[in-house]
């Protein structure tokens, strides 16, 4: 089996990746250098007033993964999405209007991005290839679709793990089924009870009814058997 054969697609976190203008609105850095590459911005929005029924100004706030520490407080900028943790979802994507000291003399530069796509291809290659050499058989497919480093040990016996596993899919389902036999089994005691205490009560509670219906007929019989004889008289 060759390696093509191995890879099959997968989904990678860098597919999408917003290279053109952000739908952020403009944002205004409230809080830098509290945190380690992230900063505090305050946004200008909308909000909808049921009681009113319109539309007022709102300021919300959000967290933005600063990776370069290019950002000071005061600047307006433009973010883009990007999950950097759960309360951090976006990242500095431009610097609009600086505040303070000028780009030029700032020692962090905002990356583009493609600095940033390639900033995350190189942290997945890497996770991707620890993963791998440790045999993870999801790992090595996509490293080897993405032509990625793979151990050439790993790599054949990925192959040949496959091969067998498909080799040995008919014994396994029959195991599989022998196995859900003898489970059921165990608790197929249970179940047995349980549907003969059901048919006890359904035949007491029919020899209750039979016996109802009988002492009625016979009540209605004594009872057209008297109102004969007391016509007769």
């Amino acid at each position: 089996m060759s390696s093509a054969q191995l890879a099959t697609p997968v989904r990678t976190a860098t597919t999408r990746l917003a290279t053109g203008a952000s739908r952020h609105p403009p944002a205004v850095v409230v809080s830098a250098g509290r945190m380690q590459k992230t900063v505090k911005v305050r946004m200008i929005n909308q909000t909808w007033n049921k009681k009113l029924r319109k539309y007022f100004t709102a300021q919300t706030t959000a967290l933005v993964h600063d990776p370069t520490s290019a950002v000071r407080a005061g600047d307006i900028i433009q973010m883009a999405s990007s999950r950097h943790s759960k309360h951090v979802r976006h990242i500095v994507a431009n610097i609009v209007s600086p505040f303070g000291e000028s780009l030029d003399q700032r020692a962090g530069k905002v990356l583009s991005p493609e600095e940033r796509l390639q900033i995350r291809d190189e942290k997945r290659q890497k996770k991707v290839e620890r993963r791998a050499s440790r045999g993870v058989e999801s790992a090595v497919q996509e490293a080897v679709q993405r032509g990625w480093h793979v151990p050439s040990e790993l790599l054949a016996a990925a192959q040949e793990a496959r091969a067998v596993d498909g080799r040995q899919s008919s014994p396994r389902e029959h195991t599989t089924s022998v196995k859900t036999s003898e489970d059921a089994g165990k608790g197929g005691k249970t179940v047995a009870r349980g549907l003969e205490k059901g048919r006890q009560n359904e035949a007491g509670l029919e020899d209750a009814v039979v016996g109802k219906v009988a002492e009625d007929v016979s009540r209605l019989r004594l009872e057209e058997e008297s109102g004969r004889k007391v016509d007769n008289a």
